[in-house]
């Protein structure tokens, strides 16, 4: 075959190979799909924010070890940037650690994943149920922030919360504004202590006479008025959570995000992305955070109630 005659052909062959390669990409951006297939490299341009109670990540639940490939199935599918709760603190003789996330992030891969975690669990002393929070990402599609190494805590100085919210700092590469990231993780208790501290997150706790600490903190973190969110698990449904909160909106919509026992969803939605009412996420074409049915990725002979969690992820598609 003539050389020229056989570059000709090679380099047609690489341009519908390119072109092929592209489609997929735009597929992908606009897929909403539950579980949709994506690779460590192309993702969804940091579109897709997800918050997960991982369920005492870390540790065996219901005699049952934790199945860290599900978990990273989860996140790799579905998710560019995920905020974690229930990432359990580990307690030897030797101190604490955080055996769960370095797991989890090993699965991933730091070739194509990069996490960031709480400098010290909560509440702290630690004991067997202190959590850390974690923020994990994809980096193709986001990454933290100039000097924002480590999420910073919401500052509680009269302790009112028994794990206080903390925040990272995101730029994403579909957004010309930078994320700014909470995660949050209630009491559980009983209803009445549930809303007592949820309605603390937009009181002036530091006493300075301008409500709001916790997201006044997050949008002082950065210069240039950052878009801010918060998710987490809230333990208080819609309504309830409405009546804690009312100055601020929630945007997820839907129903349950807990598993029961028998491995079925329930009715409860506990969680939750919540902004302030004057959030340019609310004009921007956000679409609204949904619950994933994410069940399916546990293994034979097991449910994702016993080797995965008793919550689904919830996502927020942002613009």
């Amino acid at each position: 075959m003539p050389r020229l005659t056989f570059l000709f052909i090679l380099a047609s062959l690489l341009f519908v190979a390119c072109a092929a390669e592209g489609d997929d990409v735009d597929d992908d951006l606009e897929s909403e799909d539950i579980g949709e297939a994506t690779s460590d490299v192309i993702a969804g341009g940091g579109r897709r924010v997800c918050g997960w109670n991982v369920r005492r990540l870390g540790n065996n639940f219901e005699n049952q070890p934790k199945d860290i490939d599900a978990v990273a199935t989860v996140i790799r599918d579905n998710c560019d940037i995920v905020a974690l709760t229930e990432v359990m603190v580990t307690i030897s003789q030797s101190g604490t650690n955080t055996g769960g996330f370095d797991a989890l992030m090993a699965k991933l891969g730091t070739r194509y994943w990069g996490g960031t975690i709480t400098s010290q669990p909560v509440p702290n002393p630690p004991t067997s149920n202190s959590e850390y929070y974690a923020f994990i990402y994809r980096k193709s599609a986001a990454a933290p922030c100039n000097g924002f190494a480590t999420p910073r805590y919401m500052k509680d100085p009269q302790d009112v919360f028994i794990r206080e919210p903390a925040y990272a700092c995101f730029k994403v590469n579909a957004s010309s504004k930078e994320l700014v990231l909470g995660a949050y993780h209630a009491l559980f208790g009983s209803p009445i202590e549930r809303r007592r501290e949820v309605s603390f997150l937009d009181d002036d706790l530091d006493r300075n006479g301008k409500p709001d600490d916790l997201f006044a903190a997050m949008k002082a973190s950065r210069s240039g008025s950052p878009d801010v969110l918060l998710l987490g698990d809230f333990n208080l449904t819609p309504s309830e959570l409405k009546d804690a909160l009312p100055r601020y909106v929630d945007l997820t919509v839907g129903t349950g995000s807990t598993i029961n026992s028998k491995n079925e969803i329930t009715s409860n939605l506990y969680d939750h992305a919540v902004v302030p009412a004057d959030s340019r996420l609310l004009k921007a074409g956000t679409k609204p955070a949904r619950t994933l049915d994410v069940r399916r990725v546990a293994k034979k002979n097991t449910t994702f109630y016993t080797s995965v969690s008793d919550h689904l992820p919830i996502r927020i598609i942002i613009e």
